[in-house]
């Protein structure tokens, strides 16, 4: 079985790959440690569902520490193109001499494989809203100058802190099953509650009563979960609203602006 890193030591460029919703959440720690020096390039994904205005903000900001940031949105073909020429713009002034190697690395299911499938011009990844689906690896050409890892290097098992992990499920980089759903269905509420003060109307959940459990009570009884005796299956309410979110379907709403 080949080691994914040894394959990664041998990039001198990472591409690292964001979430553009929760930008800080979604940064892998690993990463972080694991290749501290190394050269790298940050791409903020699924800026279609993230608020553009605080998009903008986390540029801005990770510019100011000095790093390259570019942000794509898949379905805009313009940005890939940008994309692209932004990258054969970065290899030209960095090497004339040799072919740099380069990787798409960050955490689960925040947009590597879709990076790559977009970059290269062809669907060579598996893509999809879970994690962990990603097969295959070789170098191929990506610009004049860059040869990429045709593989995503998934950084896992970081120790983050209850604000980063919540932001992390919501973003679905988090196998289901591995979190308290009503845990994590509180926290975007009130998330939601502050950014979108009406967003429940969206579901037909408005009450005199907003506290987070009373409107999973209330979506629970709206979808018809409920268990034997008649209770509410508050849990199941918790991961529709999850899903919902994530399909960005209460808009285009951030998780985190940058400190």
């Amino acid at each position: 079985m080949i080691n994914p890193w040894k394959k990664l030591s041998k990039a001198s460029l990472f591409l690292e790959v964001l979430d553009a919703r929760a930008p800080k959440a979604t940064t892998s720690l690993t990463f972080h440690k694991e290749f501290k020096g190394r050269s790298k390039i940050i791409f903020l994904m699924k800026t279609s569902l993230a608020d553009r205005s605080i998009t903008r903000l986390w540029i801005r900001h990770y510019r100011s520490l000095g790093n390259m940031v570019i942000s794509v949105d898949k379905s805009n073909p313009r940005s890939i193109v940008e994309a692209r020429a932004a990258l054969a713009d970065w290899a030209k002034h960095r090497s004339r001499t040799r072919q740099i190697r380069a990787s798409v690395v960050g955490i689960p299911n925040t947009g590597k494989s879709s990076l790559i499938n977009a970059l290269v011009g062809r669907k060579r990844q598996l893509t999809g809203d879970r994690a962990g689906i990603t097969r295959g690896e070789e170098w191929v050409k990506l610009v004049d100058g860059i040869m990429l890892l045709d593989q995503p290097g998934v950084m896992g098992d970081d120790d983050v802190d209850l604000d980063a992990y919540w932001r992390r499920v919501c973003c679905g980089a988090v196998p289901e099953g591995d979190y308290d759903p009503e845990f994590i269905a509180m926290q975007l509420i009130s998330t939601l509650n502050k950014f979108i003060p009406a967003w429940d109307e969206h579901l037909n959940l408005a009450g005199d009563d907003e506290s987070e459990g009373d409107l999973l009570s209330r979506l629970a009884a709206r979808q018809g979960f409920i268990l034997s005796g008649g209770r509410l299956d508050k849990n199941a309410a918790a991961l529709r609203l999850i899903k919902i979110y994530r399909k960005g379907k209460f808009g285009k709403i951030s998780l985190e602006k940058p400190e």
